[in-house]
Formats: structure tokens, C-alpha cells, sequence
């Protein structure tokens, strides 16, 4: 089947949808005008041989006419829409009210006395109150039961016995050892901080050794060696190696530049002379490498007993 050939149908088909739709016809009506044009022209095509080119599409489509004249034809041959049913029927005309006069006057009550909610006599001669139906509380029903009460007890265990107290002699608690063997605090806070799995290994520890025993002898090979060591440590990050090697002594620096600025400032003491600030450093800067390893080894050594979080 060719493509201009169904372009051909599609377009008159749309043709007749729109028109049709501009009409009183419902959906359903147009629907089904669209599928009768449809089949209309399904039969003529397969009684010309099926017709397949432009030409003979076209021919078929003149003898069926224009799309005007088909929805003009069909919108007058289909029934005019049902009105739709009113939203509420129309009430029933309610029979007339009657008269006041004609109600039933019930009779006068003149015999009766005081009308009575209560059909029992006045007075309650059984103790009962009026209008109260209940029984005497007992102040003993009211209260818990006793822990050491034997017949509570045997009536929690009837309702319940994994619930019943223990009644049995109580078991003999393990006695505490003597004090003589008990383990001394020292001993006790010693086994605290040295038990359990600690981040650090035997690197860390070796670099803090080596930067006490450098700190101790005074040498700058051994400090050297130390920080070297910190630095590769294998246990820490890379932030808390960077802070143990460069970190601490920046901070040890910054402290001791402060307190000479404030000396030469003379907020601590006389002021520094001229020249007494750099004679000062001459003479300090090995106490400053030396305090600088040690806070060095410090953060080493606190960063390497830490123990391992649970499940690392």
C-alpha cells in the first residue's frame, strides 16, 4: 500500500473527525461515523483491485463526496441527545399538616402525684445510696500486695510461676577476695593502658625512642632521624604525620617567637637591647630543637597507644 495513498485516507479521515466534532454528535457518534468512512473506503479500494496508486485513491474519495457533505448527513440522520434526568425528582406534594384542634389532647393527669424517675421507695433501707449501684471498697483490696506477703506470693505464683518470687534461701554469693589479693590501682590503671589493640606498631614507638635518645645525647642526627621516622610512619595518616614532623615543632616556634617578640617588646621584664633578641636565639636555639623533638615524640607516642575503634 503506498504512503501518499494513506496519507490521501488519513487526511479525508481527519477531515471528517474534525468536522464531525464541531457538531451535536456525541463521541460515540463520531467514532462511529469515522469508522464507517473508514470501511467505506477499505471496500471500494478492494473492489477496484485494491487500489494502491495516488490517482485511484483520489477517484474514490470523489465518489464518496466531500468530508462536509458526510458529517452535514450524518448529523442530521442521528437522534437528537437525551436530555439528561433533572438532579433532584421533584417531590411529592406532602399531605396537608392538620389542624392544631384536630391532635389528640391527652387526658389530665389530676390523680397522680409528683411524677417519680425511681419506681423504689423513698427511702433506702438496705444502706444503698441513691442512684449509686456500686459495692464496698475495702481499703486492704486497694493497696499492692507486700513483697514478703506468703499468700500474695502463693497467688502469683498459682497465676504465674516463672513470675514467682524466689522464696528458696538465696544463693551464696562468691566472696571478694582478700584486699592482700586484689591488684594494687597502680597495677589495675597500668593493665588499662596497656591492654587492647592499639593503632601504633613498633615504627612509631621506634621513632620516639630515637627522638628521646637524640633529645638526651644532644645530637641533630638523631633528631633528624627521628622526625624522618614520624614522617613515614606506616600506622597514622598522612594529616597526623604531617602535624607530629612539621606541626609540633611550628608550634613549639611560634611560641618561643612570641615570647622573645614580647621581650623585646618588654611586656615580660625590662626590654631587650639592640642586639640582645639575636644573642638570645644564638643561645636558646638548642633547648628549642630539643623541646621541639620532645613535643614531637609526645603527639607521636599519643596518636600511637590510641586504640582500634570497634570492628577495625
Amino acid at each position: 500500500m503506498g504512503i501518499e495513498s494513506e496519507q490521501l485516507v488519513y487526511d479525508y479521515l481527519s477531515r471528517v473527525g474534525d468536522l464531525a466534532h464541531g457538531t451535536s454528535m456525541s463521541a460515540a457518534q463520531r467514532a462511529s461515523l469515522v469508522n464507517r468512512v473508514r470501511d467505506e473506503i477499505g471496500r471500494e479500494r478492494a473492489a477496484a483491485g485494491g487500489a494502491e496508486s495516488r490517482s485511484a485513491v483520489k477517484r474514490i474519495l470523489g465518489r464518496m463526496g466531500p468530508p462536509e457533505d458526510i458529517v452535514a448527513a450524518a448529523a442530521h440522520a442521528a437522534p437528537a441527545p437525551a436530555p439528561s434526568p433533572p438532579a433532584t425528582p421533584p417531590s411529592a406534594p406532602s399531605a396537608p399538616a392538620r389542624a392544631p384542634e384536630d391532635a389528640p389532647v391527652p387526658p389530665p393527669r389530676e390523680a397522680e402525684g409528683p411524677v417519680r424517675l425511681d419506681k423504689r421507695p423513698g427511702h433506702w433501707p438496705d444502706g444503698q445510696i441513691g442512684r449509686f449501684f456500686g459495692g464496698i471498697e475495702i481499703p486492704e483490696l486497694l493497696r499492692p500486695p507486700l513483697d514478703g506477703d506468703p499468700e500474695e506470693a502463693d497467688e502469683r505464683a498459682d497465676e504465674d510461676p516463672e513470675a514467682a518470687p524466689d522464696t528458696a534461701a538465696p544463693q551464696e554469693q562468691p566472696e571478694a577476695p582478700p584486699a592482700a589479693q586484689r591488684p594494687s590501682r597502680r597495677r589495675r590503671l597500668a593493665h588499662s593502658a596497656l591492654a587492647g589493640k592499639r593503632v601504633g606498631g613498633p615504627v612509631e614507638l621506634l621513632g620516639v625512642a630515637v627522638l628521646v635518645a637524640g633529645t638526651a645525647i644532644g645530637s641533630v642526627v638523631a633528631l633528624g632521624a627521628g622526625w624522618l621516622i614520624a614522617y613515614w610512619s606506616p600506622r597514622l595518616s598522612r594529616r597526623e604525620a604531617q602535624w607530629a614532623t612539621f606541626g609540633m615543632p611550628a608550634l613549639v616556634a611560634g611560641g618561643y617567637a612570641t615570647w622573645l617578640l614580647g621581650r623585646a617588646g618588654g611586656y615580660w621584664g625590662a626590654a631587650l637591647a639592640e642586639g640582645d633578641a639575636e644573642a638570645a636565639f644564638a643561645d636558646h636555639w638548642p633547648l628549642l630543637l630539643r623541646g621541639a623533638a620532645l613535643a614531637t615524640a609526645a603527639f607521636l607516642l599519643y596518636r600511637a597507644r590510641r586504640r582500634v575503634p570497634a570492628g577495625g
